[in-house]
């Protein structure tokens, strides 16, 4: 047994030694000390270990070995050792002390090179922080190229400041056209792209009524002739992309509205753009049901609404109602759309973000125009739910017990005043059995023969509870029945939209199967949804 044993502690690659904490000396050590620190055995066991550890380490470590002496074991102790060549590999130790004796026997492990991995990565952190923030400028600047009203040349635009985010030496656009015609847009301006092999290239496409877009950023600047794009540089590219597609679809639409004049061609133009927006299908949240309704009160209505899958597991619920109709709404709605996304995607605070959106609102549309919203951030581990209320209808919190409640924090709607205004976010948490209605104000603004609002009847709260009494959950389409029924009319007065989740209750849930509903009626649709 002893000669396996004393073959293990030769063989073993770990640190293995016998030392005596009263003398501070080492009374054997294994071949890997020798391996790892340089030191032949002898002397090794010819000073005192003390010698070997680094000046800072000292004095945790003669605090420790008095623990030891006390029969203390150590789990996962680290100090620094110095090596034969002087610098000082980190090592962590497991020590377990004789009983009734000075010896101490000990395993090391060198992690020196993990130690520097975690101080690359945490070197990497602080650049991927540093473009972050370059990436909220770039957004900041983003809305210089949605702008509806934008006389400069976007892809000029996009190419100077995509080169400056990322410290490219110049752009290209390449632009094939319908009839297979190419043009390239350069900046800055040069003649030809020689020596392109080269350099470190990057690029992003897209594909814009019929035209095709290659965006590339090409050569990084460094002082290094071997300098290469990262991964932030190729997400920046591909946003600024992106912002241009928003605004030439913008711009195409605009011009269509202006050039035929026509309510028809207003009507189908603003139409197809909001059907891009407006979600075809609810994303599924584990333990959550969700459903989602809107019916403009024209063929084309100014609300928004959608549910955003975010990093992290979290979800990011939006309801929006833009100020009046047809296509320069949709417009409005559109790049509300673009901008919401770009900045949740960038991980801004709620309130942060919403002083952006305002900025891009008020600066996008015209005067006595604004734009209500609300956002709510769901965890749905936990239930918490983060939101921010810019001038919209506080939602309804149904409680399972019974109650509703009407978060209420916030601040003004979008686009009113582009400075001096002030939003404040608020937190709610839903439990299970609990439901939350987000709504437009088609709905409480309902009016009937006699001229009494809905919202005024208290019919909107005695149908949301009797629903949860009855079903467990809020059906949009029952809403929609009864708020018909009070106003006697089967049209509407303003567009209605509703999105409700409910987080279901332990052993109730349905799992995947549940359709997650989604509705949308179009003008001629007179029928119960």
């Amino acid at each position: 047994m002893d000669k396996h044993l004393k073959k293990f502690f030769e063989l073993a690659l770990d640190l293995f030694c016998i030392a005596d904490a009263k003398k501070g000396r080492f009374v054997e050590v294994n071949p890997a000390f020798s391996r790892t620190l340089g030191w032949s055995r002898e002397q090794l066991l010819a000073q005192p270990f003390w010698e070997f550890i680094h000046p800072d380490d000292f004095q945790k470590t003669v605090a420790e070995i008095e623990r030891m002496q006390q029969g203390v074991p150590t789990i996962s102790f680290e100090n620094r050792y110095r090596s034969a060549d002087g610098a000082y590999h980190h090592l962590v130790w497991n020590v377990f002390p004789e009983p009734a004796s000075d010896l101490l026997f000990a395993a090391a492990r060198d992690v020196t090179e993990k130690n520097l991995n975690e101080k690359e990565l945490r070197k990497l952190a602080a650049k991927l922080q540093q473009k972050i923030l370059q990436l909220h400028e770039l957004i900041d600047t983003g809305i210089d190229i949605i702008r509806i009203d934008q006389t400069e040349s976007l892809i000029q635009l996009a190419l100077r400041r995509v080169t400056a985010l990322t410290d490219a030496t110049r752009g290209l656009v390449l632009v094939r056209k319908p009839d297979g015609a190419t043009e390239q847009i350069a900046f800055p301006d040069y003649a030809g792209a020689g020596g392109e092999e080269s350099v470190d290239i990057i690029q992003s496409g897209f594909e814009c009524l019929g035209h095709q877009y290659t965006f590339m950023a090409i050569g990084k600047e460094n002082r290094h002739n071997s300098a290469r794009f990262e991964t932030v540089d190729k997400m920046l590219l591909h946003l600024v992309s992106q912002q241009v597609r928003t605004a030439l679809e913008n711009r195409f639409y605009l011009n269509e509205m202006i050039e035929k004049q026509r309510l028809l061609r207003e009507v189908e133009l603003a139409s197809v753009i909001q059907k891009t927006i407006l979600p075809t299908e609810l994303p599924e949240i584990p333990g959550y049901r969700c459903s989602g309704l809107n019916i403009p009160s024209r063929e084309v209505g100014g609300d928004y609404y959608e549910i955003i899958p975010l990093s992290g597991g979290r979800f990011a619920l939006v309801i929006a109602d833009v100020a009046g109709k047809g296509v320069y709404s949709a417009l409005l709605v559109n790049s509300l759309h673009a901008a919401l996304h770009a900045y949740l995607e960038s991980g801004l605070p709620l309130e942060a973000m919403t002083h952006k959106l305002n900025r891009l609102m008020f600066d996008v549309t015209t005067a006595m125009l604004f734009t209500t919203c609300f956002i709510a951030l769901l965890d749905p581990e936990s239930g918490e739910v983060e939101y921010m209320n810019a001038g919209h209808l506080p939602p309804m919190l149904v409680r399972r017990r019974g109650e509703i409640e009407v978060p209420s924090a916030g601040g003004p709607p979008l686009g009113c005043l582009r400075e001096g205004v002030t939003y404040e976010s608020g937190k709610f948490r839903l439990e299970p059995g609990d439901g939350l209605l987000l709504y437009t104000d088609g709905i409480p603004e309902a009016v009937n023969p006699a001229g009494e609002f809905y919202s005024k009847s208290g019919r909107f709260e005695q149908l949301l509870l009797q629903m949860k009494k009855s079903k467990g959950m809020c059906d949009p389409g029952r809403i929609v029945e009864d708020v018909r029924d009070f106003a006697g009319n089967d049209s509407f007065g303003d567009d209605i939209t509703l999105l409700y989740l409910l987080r279901e209750e332990a052993g109730r849930s349905r799992g995947s199967a549940v359709p997650r509903r989604i509705e949308r009626r179009e003008l001629a649709d007179k029928s119960s949804v």
